[in-house]
């Protein structure tokens, strides 16, 4: 009776899963998309751009360029990493990619206000803000205000 009970089982089950074993191993068909979702970018300018930009704005000759873009890049790369790091430096008072105490950053802009270099304040914390701060002070010979540079780590 056992064994007929057993038999009996088995074949229940097999036909039972049967017609369940291709749903089991079988993925249903994948719908291909053919249009594919692209955003719009807003266009921001690349720090190289800037840098270049400004340089050439403020360094009036092709050297004084020159050696204000490896200042930029020497400082953007020493001072923030190029703005991958949000920490602020000298006990939380030089904040943004090229560490500008807010004092500092708002007597230079207001200088370059009053020359009409800029037309507002803008701020330390912006990229293009600080990048063309920075390339202004590197030419009007502000360059030491920043520790790197203060320290001897770049001679230009």
């Amino acid at each position: 009776m056992k064994t007929l009970l057993l038999i009996s089982s088995a074949i229940l089950i097999g036909i039972w899963l049967k017609p369940l074993t291709p749903h089991l191993f079988v993925s249903p068909p994948v719908k291909t998309i053919t249009e594919a979702y692209t955003p719009t970018p807003t266009p921001t300018p690349k720090v190289d751009d800037l840098v270049d930009t400004y340089s050439k704005k403020y360094g009036k000759t092709p050297y004084k360029a020159n050696r204000t873009k490896a200042l930029l890049h020497f400082l953007l790369l020493r001072e923030q990493n190029y703005g991958g790091s949000n920490n602020c430096g000298d006990s939380g008072k030089a904040c943004g990619p090229l560490q500008f105490h807010a004092g500092t950053y708002q007597g230079y802009r207001k200088i370059m206000m009053d020359k009409g270099l800029v037309s507002d304040m803008g701020s330390r914390l912006d990229m293009e803000d600080a990048i063309e701060t920075t390339a202004w002070a590197i030419n009007d010979g502000r360059e030491s205000a920043w520790g790197p540079v203060a320290r001897g780590e770049i001679k230009l």
